[in-house]
């Protein structure tokens, strides 16, 4: 019976990530719209999803933004990151054009709006 009533930890992480991605995609998306007025009630209204749970994943506008960037790199593969070193540059350029083929809106987006930048 406790099985039916507390669904396998799996499940409960799978679908905080899934909520996740859902409201870093939308910040995403009113990013390439242009919107300059990034707020929690706007993410809630976009995705569906409740002001309060928006604010229990990410307490403030910075960590919205912050949202954002992790899914474009996590979309661009592990490969993305800023290099430590010269020889880490060398060694994750062949990763670059994939990673940013495969993303090219959201990488056109960053280089082209204000919050992007």
């Amino acid at each position: 019976m406790d099985e039916l009533m507390d669904p396998p930890a799996g499940r409960r992480e799978q679908k905080k990530a899934d909520v996740r991605n859902r409201i870093s995609d939308a910040i995403i998306a009113l990013i390439a719209e242009g919107r300059l007025d990034l707020s929690h009630d706007l993410v809630a209204e976009r995705t569906g999803i409740g002001r309060r749970t928006v604010y229990r994943y990410f307490p403030d506008r910075d960590a919205l933004l912050n949202a954002a960037w992790d899914r474009v790199r996590a979309m661009m593969g592990e490969g993305a990151s800023l290099p430590a070193s010269a020889e880490d540059l060398v060694e994750m350029l062949p990763a670059v054009p994939a990673g940013l083929d495969a993303i090219a809106p959201v990488a056109t987006l960053v280089r082209t709006t204000p919050q992007g930048r």
